[in-house]
């Protein structure tokens, strides 16, 4: 009797496990609207990522269905991903044809949370420009595409015609410029030097409203923008492209790119120029300062292993302005870096970096070919990022950070044309957590430390999202700040002998509590938003008459 139980017993187990086993297989095409066939789509079981096939390249596919499951995913970047119920299923066949992203809503972005990200599932509010409008716009340079493409930002001339910003009433000292997640030297009237930030390699922009300074430090107290670098994606690719305009206005770039194997090489030269002219005489100045400039950069990547990748960057810059009859201004920047990522496993991932950028400042005297530098900003920077991936299929993340920033500055707004140095460390936490289908939910804490003064700030973050069909709902509260730069607690500065500019060696930190909210609505190819920021500014730095 037993034995007849043990034997029913076995052969029920081995009747449950094979019909837990059973599965379909499922085949058909891909293939956009215009009836082409889009290779490298990724199809997955949903509920089951580890369940994939993707599409050759006559846009077919071929996958193993288990029993139970009730959807197919279809996804392909620059295209809508979709979920496709399995009962469609006729004769175990599924064409599909998949529909342009004309939102970006599928663009993986990573300035809002260091850690890659499709827009649509970001809970942080990030605007993308990506190639298409860059090529688009045609600009020359980040300022004017970000006044074409971005309401609410503004770049207009200051003192001595240099370019200032200003976004959501927050100055260019308050607003990061990164290129691939690196900080840029040196500055004028608190800005950074916008012509170098040109765009014949970038791939796409990222910005990020609002303070970041949880994750970025200081000056990141408006908002975040940060260009990301394009690589090769052909065996060989050459880029030639010229343009010509009012003024005498001229632009003519170029690029080399390759992929061989594991090596990836991309080079970008590009040269501008564009006469002086007059301006009407009812504004500030009457003669617009024309010039050149010209830059060359190499980006080049090596993956010896699979999930370990290096990438080395180099760079030049140089600009010329016709400022005075007998002087031109002359600006240089030397830049360079490599990053180390090791995706380790599924779950771990390290990433280590180097960063170099000098920028300098001269006067060239035509009367006897003599170069004056008056200024010069250099940044050495290291960094390491852990990151840790949590629960099923890593829906939470864990990032762990910091940085280590030596920063030199020799200017001729110091006392003598003398210099200073600040070291500056910083130590970073945060967690994404997906709590459900429809809330995601992102925390984190920074610790910045300044050498000058011994200053030291925490910077708390909070933002929540909400997903529901195509709305998407997102809330925030971040802490941010600004410590005072090396110029502004130093400076002694004669304005053309009509007045004095000092520093202040006392000033504290500027410090800010920040809340957004947005409500964004997105549908093939119609895409709504509409979002609200509140900031409170605490000891905000500035300049005072003392007579």
């Amino acid at each position: 009797m037993n034995r007849i139980i043990f034997l029913l017993v076995m052969l029920s187990l081995a009747a449950q496990s094979l019909f837990a086993s059973a599965s379909v297989t499922v085949t058909g095409a891909v293939r956009d609207s215009r009836g082409e066939p889009l290779s490298g789509t990724v199809v997955t079981v949903v509920g089951n990522d580890r369940l994939y096939a993707v599409a050759g390249d006559d846009g077919r596919y071929t996958i193993s269905v288990p029993d139970g499951a009730a959807m197919l995913r279809f996804h392909l970047l620059g295209y809508l991903t979709q979920d496709i119920s399995l009962e469609k299923v006729k004769d175990n066949l599924l064409n599909v044809v998949l529909e342009e992203d004309l939102m970006n809503l599928e663009t993986v972005v990573v300035t809002g949370t260091r850690t890659p990200r499709l827009l649509k599932e970001s809970p942080i509010l990030t605007r993308v420009i990506t190639d298409l409008d860059i090529q688009r716009v045609d600009a020359l340079n980040i300022g004017d595409l970000l006044e074409s493409e971005l309401p609410g930002i503004e770049f207009s001339y200051a003192m001595d015609q240099q370019v200032t910003l200003n976004m959501q009433g927050f100055g260019g000292n308050s607003v990061l410029f990164l290129v691939d997640g690196e900080r840029i030297a040196g500055e004028t009237l608190d800005n950074i030097d916008y012509n170098r930030l040109n765009l014949d390699n970038v791939q796409r922009v990222e910005i990020v409203k609002g303070a970041a300074s949880s994750l970025y430090g200081s000056n990141a107290v408006g908002g975040v923008v940060n260009l990301i670098s394009a690589g090769a994606t052909e065996p060989w690719s050459v880029n030639v492209n010229a343009r010509y305009g009012a003024h005498n206005e001229q632009r003519y770039g170029g690029s080399v790119g390759f992929q061989a194997g594991k090596l990836n090489s991309m080079t970008n030269a590009q040269y501008t120029s564009i006469d002086s002219y007059s301006m009407p005489s009812e504004g500030d100045y009457s003669t617009f300062y024309g010039g050149y400039n010209w830059s060359v950069k190499e980006r080049l990547q090596y993956e010896p292993l699979d999930g370990l990748k290096f990438t080395a960057r180099a760079g030049y810059f140089f600009r010329e302005r016709d400022l005075q009859s007998d002087t031109r201004d002359r600006y240089r920047d030397f830049s360079g870096g490599l990053r180390g990522e090791w995706d380790i496993n599924d779950r771990n991932r390290l990433e280590l970096s180097y960063g170099f950028d000098q920028y300098d400042k001269s006067d060239y005297l035509l009367f006897n070919e003599t170069d004056v530098r008056d200024y010069s900003n250099v940044q050495h920077v290291v960094r390491g990022v852990y990151t840790y991936s949590l629960g099923k299929e890593g829906q939470h993340t864990m990032i762990l950070g910091g940085d280590y920033m030596r920063d030199y500055l020799m200017s001729y707004q110091f006392e003598g044309n003398g210099y200073y140095v600040q070291h500056t460390a910083d130590v970073f936490g945060q967690i994404e957590a997906k709590l459900s289908e429809r809330w995601h939910l992102i925390g984190g804490l920074r610790y910045d430390f300044f050498s000058q003064k011994r200053l030291s700030h925490f910077s708390p973050k909070l933002s929540l999202m909400y997903s529901l069909k195509n709305w998407s709902f997102r809330g925030s509260y971040s802490g941010g700040f600004r410590a005072p730069t090396l110029k502004e607690m130093y400076m002694s500065f004669d304005m053309a002998s009509i007045f004095m500019i000092y520093g202040n060696p006392d000033l504290e930190p500027e410090s800010s509590e920040n809340l957004s909210v947005s409500a964004e609505y997105n549908w093939k190819y119609l895409s709504a938003s509409v979002s609200g920021f509140y900031n409170f500014v605490d000891n905000r730095i500035t300049t005072v008459w003392n007579e």
